[in-house]
């Protein structure tokens, strides 16, 4: 498929790279080899000092989980993510998703701003 925009051919390719446009897919290739792992390492010990009582804020955690997220569907990162699934569930993810004291105050003062 041709985009008349950009010049650039659209090319569908396979797993995540899905609908990737032709032209950034050897930047996509070369971004998963030299420098993906690098990053997941340091957001596995972000996580790591978070499961042990270090502040990390809301917003770094949703970026950091993201990015968890989008590592798992490659061979690459998944093979460095896998060690660690058991203790990012049991210390990070499941903390998070757990009812708390601040969830039960906020659903009892305003159900709406808990809900949204």
């Amino acid at each position: 498929m041709f985009c008349p925009s950009t010049g650039a051919t659209i090319t569908l390719c396979c797993g995540a790279n899905a609908y990737a446009l032709h032209a950034f897919r050897h930047f996509a290739e070369d971004f998963l080899k030299k420098f993906a792992s690098g990053i997941l390492e340091c957001i596995l010990r972000l996580l790591s000092a978070h499961s042990s009582g270090t502040y990390v804020s809301p917003r770094c955690l949703q970026l950091a989980l993201n990015y968890v997220n989008l590592a798992v569907s490659h061979s690459i990162t998944w093979k460095m993510v896998k060690p660690h699934v058991q203790e990012l569930m049991k210390n990070v993810v499941f903390p998070l998703m757990s009812y708390s004291e601040e969830d039960a105050e906020l659903w009892g003062s305003d159900p709406y701003e808990y809900i949204r």
